[in-house]
């Protein structure tokens, strides 16, 4: 076995969220807050050592330990290697109080920096861009409010250019303005969920993130990601919606799956299935 040290590199990001810093503590440290913003569940133990599972369907479970523990200051996950001649892949949250707001401070280290690894990375640092987005909405518009997460998550073997075209284009969410010449911070809307969404674009990483805010639905969010993969990828639409009347979370989880079944097929349902029983 090689014991050849690989080259690393780790991602850096921050974002201030308008909450006391022991509010905030709270979003990483209790598993049902942590499914408010980032996983579809969690649960596990606290300190020093636990363990904390997350889930999100039908991508598996993953369970993570807890190295680092420093209640409203510092909490760090550690995994195995992700690769050989890499070290421990580690997710480290600081948390810093400045005034009466806190500034969350994350760092994930243990990346190859070989250029295979270049899709795996960007994909993860737009995904923490996003998750971090949606704990700084979550804590600022609707702290201790269940979120309920409408969504689908199906395979293609689409090239991620004409994905990108189909999901947010007129055959799909059909996004106002034109996805391609939107911008971060523009106003935008759709209507392809039975009923007119309004809000702001936050992400936009073309042909692989869309992200953005849904004002009209009670202040949640909106996320597309095409994930990495080659000759095979799968596509996730998320809202997250918090104090929805569940009649109006039914309509639009099937407005949602039936525009999915219409872009990717009835049959790509089946992955989802499982998940959807459990809910």
């Amino acid at each position: 076995m090689s014991n050849t040290k690989q080259e690393t590199r780790s991602i850096e990001l921050e974002v201030r969220v308008n909450a006391p810093v022991e509010t905030v503590w709270r979003a990483f440290a209790e598993p049902e807050q942590l499914a408010n913003w980032f996983p579809l569940r969690a649960s596990g133990s606290q300190g020093k050592g636990g363990k904390v599972t997350l889930s999100w369907g039908t991508t598996g479970d993953w369970t993570t330990t807890i190295d680092e523990w420093v209640p409203n200051e510092h909490i760090r996950w550690v995994d195995p290697p992700a690769a050989e001649g890499l070290p421990p892949t580690a997710i480290d949250f600081r948390l810093e109080a400045d005034g009466g707001s806190t500034i969350v401070r994350l760092v994930h280290s243990g990346f190859s920096a070989a250029a295979d690894w270049d899709e795996m990375y960007d994909a993860t640092k737009g995904g923490w861009t996003y998750f971090l987005y949606n704990l700084q909405h979550y804590m600022e518009w609707h702290p201790d409010t269940p979120r309920e997460m409408i969504w689908v998550r199906r395979p293609t073997t689409r090239t991620p250019d004409d994905v990108w075209k189909e999901i947010l284009g007129s055959n799909g969410l059909g996004i106002d303005p034109e996805v391609n010449s939107i911008a971060p911070g523009q106003q935008y809307r759709f209507n392809a969920l039975g009923e007119p969404v309004v809000g702001k674009v936050h992400l936009v990483n073309p042909p692989v993130q869309f992200a953005g805010t849904a004002d009209s639905l009670e202040d949640g969010l909106l996320f597309v990601e095409l994930e990495p993969g080659r000759e095979r990828r799968h596509v996730g639409i998320w809202l997250s919606t918090y104090g929805l009347k569940a009649e109006r979370v039914a309509g639009l989880r099937t407005s949602l799956e039936s525009l999915a079944d219409r872009i990717f097929g009835v049959e790509t349902k089946k992955e989802e299935g499982t998940e959807k029983k459990a809910r």
